[in-house]
């Protein structure tokens, strides 16, 4: 079995266990502790981003499950809490990653809160990447960005 394979792996357990959390009763412990999972999971892929034997391949890959762990992370906090009239919740979020490669290169990524709709999801994101490119600019004097998209929109 490839690390991609097994990383994939590790993911995929997580979302089963979500997944099955989210069909019945839970309590906040339960929620805190998968919460925890994924932070320690996170934890770990950011320690083989650092291995410089990882390839670049591997590497992507592990910036995708770090996304999506994130999203998790978010998503098993929210089943612990009572739903109530929140007057501002938030949509998006961004997060700064760890560094996968050893210069100046930065990575974040948005993470989707609530959207079904990608559409929406841009709409909502578009503030942000213009502020932390914005913010980048006035650091360095030049600047490329790349983007990519993962996802998965459920209802």
């Amino acid at each position: 079995m490839s690390l991609i394979t097994a990383l994939q792996n590790l993911v995929n357990t997580i979302a089963v266990s979500f997944d099955v959390l989210k069909q019945g009763s839970v309590n906040i412990n339960q929620c805190q502790r998968c919460n925890h999972t994924c932070l320690d999971t996170i934890k770990y892929f950011n320690t083989i981003l650092q291995d410089p034997q990882t390839t670049v391949q591997v590497r992507r890959s592990i910036q995708a499950h770090i996304a999506n762990l994130n999203w998790y992370a978010v998503q098993f906090l929210r089943l612990g809490v009572v739903v109530g009239g929140d007057p501002n919740p938030r949509r998006i979020k961004c997060q700064d990653l760890e560094n996968a490669f050893t210069n100046n290169i930065k990575t974040g990524c948005i993470i989707n809160l609530t959207h079904t709709d990608p559409s929406a999801f841009f709409e909502d994101s578009r503030g942000i990447v213009i502020e932390k490119v914005d913010t980048m600019l006035r650091e360095v004097a030049g600047l490329k960005v790349s983007v990519e998209w993962f996802c998965k929109f459920k209802n």
